[in-house]
């Protein structure tokens, strides 16, 4: 599951179609690595180790395929990259906006807890 350098335009291609906003993409500063699921289609689920520090793992450019959404894949590419993150930081973390229940939902059925964050901008 983790992603090779032959599995960076699927990746981008599953981000274009699933997560066109995300910060993470394959070969950005600070984005160390990859897991991703394939099928028959490409890229089907893929999560990325994007911007840790020594002491918080960071999941950032979470995507699912919209033709495998509900199937398990998503959660189990988090679980995965989760597990590992937390193995190697001893905490991982993700920002996740708050009316995506169904995000939500897949990462409190994997132990994470959500909390709110306010955040402002100044000019």
């Amino acid at each position: 599951m983790p992603a090779t350098p032959d599995d960076e335009p699927l990746i981008n291609e599953l981000l274009a179609e699933s997560l066109p906003a995300s910060l993470a993409r394959p070969g950005m500063a600070g984005v160390a690595r990859w897991w991703v699921i394939r099928d028959a289609d490409g890229a089907a689920a893929c999560a990325a180790d994007a911007w840790s520090s020594p002491d918080v793992g960071l999941l950032g450019g979470i995507a699912t395929a919209p033709r495998v959404r509900g199937t398990g894949l998503g959660k189990a590419v988090v679980s995965t990259a989760l597990a590992t993150l937390v193995a190697e930081h001893g905490a991982a973390g993700l920002l996740v906006d708050d009316d995506n229940h169904r995000a939500r939902h897949v990462y409190e059925t994997l132990g994470m807890t959500y909390r709110l964050l306010h955040s402002a901008v100044s000019e």
